[in-house]
């Protein structure tokens, strides 16, 4: 990846593409305890969301995939075999500052919104970090989403193991 720029709110911080564009739907919850941002490269259709929210509990990285594989269960329960999810790999990897992200690869066969724009049903490909807060409290996740059969996990791994708290 080339030239990347800063993305830093409410002591969340990520570096992005400079050619990505920053979207913020009005719908979605914006403070310091819960949030959402977008940044979208229209062109090659891809996303990166940057999600947080306050952890009610001390949450683990093995909590959080047992979390989501129910999830992920219950959702193609609900959708009668129409849709699947696929969680692809789980490893842990340091951050640019030397913290613990959690990162996950998924692969989700449904409909989907990922660039703003409700589409068919196919294949979205994720690469997803997430950073568990012990001084503010937040889980704070990063994605990486696309529809593209070309998925470059290397040059999203160097965005993503840029997210930091500060």
């Amino acid at each position: 990846m080339n030239d990347l720029c800063e993305l830093s709110i409410y002591g969340v911080k990520i570096f992005h593409p400079i050619e990505w564009s920053v979207m913020i739907n009005p719908a979605s919850k914006f403070e310091f305890n819960e949030g959402e941002i977008k940044v979208d490269n229209l062109k090659s259709e891809l996303s990166l969301s940057l999600r947080w929210a306050l952890m009610k509990d001390d949450i683990t990285p093995n909590d959080y995939i047992s979390e989501l594989k129910e999830t992920f269960l219950e959702k193609e329960r609900k959708s009668k075999g129409k849709e699947i999810y696929r969680l692809l790999d789980f490893f842990e990897k340091e951050n640019v500052k030397g913290e613990n992200l959690c990162f996950l690869n998924t692969e989700i066969y449904a409909n989907h919104s990922i660039l703003g724009v409700f589409r068919k049903r196919e294949m979205v490909k994720s690469i997803q970090a997430i950073y568990f807060s012990k001084t503010t409290r937040r889980i704070i996740i990063a994605t990486i989403s696309s529809v593209k059969d070309i998925f470059e996990l290397d040059d999203y791994m160097e965005i993503l193991s840029t997210l930091t708290e500060e």
